[in-house]
């Protein structure tokens, strides 16, 4: 299943996959980081390392090479004027599979982050996106997390 699911990945320019955030998270990424055979990237400790907020050519070229991200929560942030599905479906254009755990809600097909009062509040509508939903495991052969297709 592990090449099937990152061949799904791949097949589609743009097309990503978003791991929603929670309990379980943490065997679903050891599985992505095997099945993609590279470790996750935290974009908070790439980007808070600089000395100013960078542009989005910089944000880019930081995390180009990475497919698998976690902690992004600062691309949430109002300073750095990004809006993260945008960020990740261009990332998954230039190089696949791309894969980002959501720390926000991920419903009826829209991406969810924080409060509609708070200035880093973000809904948007997303398609073309794979999601992964961390489930409890009966037996160390199942899988730890359903998939769930959101297409055009």
């Amino acid at each position: 299943m592990q090449h099937a699911l990152v061949a799904e990945l791949s097949s589609s320019p743009g097309r990503f996959g978003l791991i929603e955030d929670g309990s379980g998270v943490d065997e679903v990424l050891a599985e992505l980081e095997e099945a993609l055979d590279a470790r996750r990237a935290s974009v908070g400790a790439s980007l808070t390392a600089l000395p100013e907020p960078p542009s989005l050519t910089q944000i880019e070229a930081m995390l180009g090479s990475a497919p698998l991200f976690v902690e992004i929560e600062i691309l949430f942030a109002p300073q750095l004027s990004v809006d993260p599905v945008m960020l990740l479906r261009r990332l998954a254009r230039i190089r696949s599979p791309r894969v980002a755990v959501w720390p926000g809600s991920l419903e009826g097909g829209r991406a969810r982050y924080s409060e509609a009062r708070r200035p880093d509040h973000y809904d948007r509508p997303i398609e073309d996106v794979i999601i992964f939903r961390p489930v409890v495991r009966a037996f160390p052969d199942e899988p730890c997390f359903a998939i769930e297709r959101w297409m055009n």
